[in-house]
């Protein structure tokens, strides 16, 4: 879809919201100098490779988490797995940063920042699950249902 047919797009979905009052702010620094490097005018990743990996890393561990979910059938097995890898991605992500080897930094999304998310992430996802799949206390949570 061209830049053109999404900012129809766009004007056209505003158009049709029940207030009037909205007001769209777009912020360029324009197109590039003309004295310019020639990858200035290309498409690229801004943030590096690395960046890409670290979020094929970060997707990798969220598979696994769902992989578990999949292939193990009791619930202390799902819990014991999701436990055990969120605390040790946890673990690792802080013994990383604090030993200064390599710091935690969102900007970055350095690895040990990976490993203290998916880490907590993992450890977070283990209280949801034994808390609504275990207990059956669906009512705390019932505003995240999915279900009208």
């Amino acid at each position: 879809m061209s830049c053109c047919k999404k900012w129809g797009k766009i004007l056209e979905v505003l158009k049709n919201w029940p207030k009037r009052s909205i007001q769209v702010i777009i912020v360029t620094d324009g197109p590039p100098k003309t004295n310019a490097p020639v990858w200035c005018a290309v498409p690229f990743e801004h943030e590096g490779i690395l960046s890409s990996l670290s979020a094929v890393l970060s997707t990798i561990i969220g598979v696994h988490y769902g992989h578990v979910l999949v292939h193990m059938k009791r619930h202390i097995d799902r819990l014991k797995q999701w436990f055990i890898v969120g605390i040790s991605l946890l673990a690792l992500g802080l013994i990383l940063h604090f030993s200064h080897a390599i710091p935690l930094n969102k900007q970055l999304y350095t690895f040990s920042y990976i490993c203290v998310s998916a880490g907590a992430a993992g450890i977070v996802f283990c209280m949801f699950y034994f808390q609504v799949d275990v207990l059956n206390l669906h009512h705390p949570l019932s505003p995240c249902s999915w279900s009208a």
